[in-house]
């Protein structure tokens, strides 16, 4: 079992740990990289938090490295409980998908494939109203995320997202909103409903 503490101001976060169930670690010669492939679940706030299947590169000397991660409904809490994103964070949801992440000193990860999230979360930093109730697939291409077709609630807003989340630059994103009564539009929007008349 390997625990992973996070590092956090203040309040000390609870640990992530992941349990291996099968697993190898080999280098064919000095100076090569690592080469590896575990399988196991990940344990969150003393509870299962998930399975994940991980295979790829590591190279020591340069800090680099190529991952594939094939997660089964991970617990996205635990994820966000190992680091945060730069544009907000994820407070809940299960995540299931095929990615394949390029790791490089001092640069985002690049990350490409398909998650499936479901009843997730996501509180931007720019936005005022968390997203709540996401489910969908989302493809990822680099340091964005795709969405097409991803429902959630934005406040009191049932939506339909079209549009992308880059992690370095922001996000773009489109609504299809379905009927919503007008007091739950404006005060999802910040407004009050008695104060704006109609």
């Amino acid at each position: 079992t390997v625990e992973l503490h996070p590092q956090a101001n203040g309040d000390r976060p609870d640990p992530v740990s992941f349990t291996a169930a099968t697993g190898s670690l080999w280098r064919h010669a000095p100076g090569h990289p690592l080469r590896f492939e575990h399988q196991g679940e990940f344990r969150y706030q003393q509870r299962p938090a998930g399975t994940i299947a991980i295979a790829g590169t590591w190279q020591p000397a340069t800090q680099q490295g190529q991952l594939t991660l094939r997660p089964q409904n991970v617990d996205l809490a635990a994820l966000q409980a190992l680091g945060d994103l730069p544009i907000g964070r994820i407070p809940n949801g299960q995540l299931s998908g095929n990615l394949r992440v390029k790791v490089q000193p001092e640069q985002f990860p690049l990350i490409q494939g398909t998650a499936r999230v479901i009843d997730g979360g996501l509180v931007l930093a720019a936005a005022p109203q968390p997203f709540q109730a996401i489910n969908g697939t989302a493809r990822f291409t680099g340091s964005a995320v795709q969405m097409d077709g991803v429902t959630c609630r934005y406040g009191d807003i049932p939506a339909t997202l079209f549009g992308q989340i880059d992690f370095q630059t922001g996000f773009d994103l489109a609504a299809m909103v379905e009927s919503v009564a007008i007091p739950d539009l404006i005060r999802t929007l910040g407004g009050k409903p008695d104060t704006i008349p109609i």
